[in-house]
């Protein structure tokens, strides 16, 4: 018998999301770049172990579109919210939580995602321990 679950990687442009399913699955199968709002479509990624396969969805880093492009990302953006077995969210190490990741949590809380939260790129902001465990626990705190 096999196992299939659907895990969405949500976030803001160019926290890393695309580099983590990268990661994850093993191989390229999306691009990296720089520059924010690279991905542009969800992209989809198995990783396979034993039995079990993982589909990760990369999404499009949600924003406030202010084109028909933008708004055309960030729907792709809702239209996964809600509809995997779990969810990953990516975010950079801040001691608070933005309107964007709070509309992100409070939509995969309402419809019972389960959530995981990854803290991206603590090694390129001088980050300590104690400014992690802020993040943590002001994340905790918003889901």
């Amino acid at each position: 018998m096999t196992r299939t679950g659907f895990i969405a990687v949500l976030g803001r442009p160019n926290v890393g999301k695309s580099t983590l399913v990268n990661a994850m699955v093993g191989e390229k199968i999306t691009i990296v770049s720089s520059k924010p709002q690279t991905t542009r479509n969800r992209i989809t990624g198995i990783l396979s172990r034993g039995e079990d396969q993982f589909v990760f969805i990369d999404t499009p880093g949600m924003h406030a579109p202010r084109t028909k492009l933008g708004k055309y990302m960030v729907g792709a953006v809702e239209h996964t919210i809600g509809q995997t077995d779990g969810a990953i969210v990516v975010v950079e190490p801040e001691p608070r939580v933005g309107d964007i990741e709070r509309d992100i949590l409070r939509r995969l809380s309402a419809s019972g995602t389960p959530i995981i939260l990854v803290i991206n790129k603590t090694d390129r902001s001088c980050t300590s321990s104690a400014r992690l465990l802020q993040s943590l626990a002001i994340f905790r705190a918003a889901s």
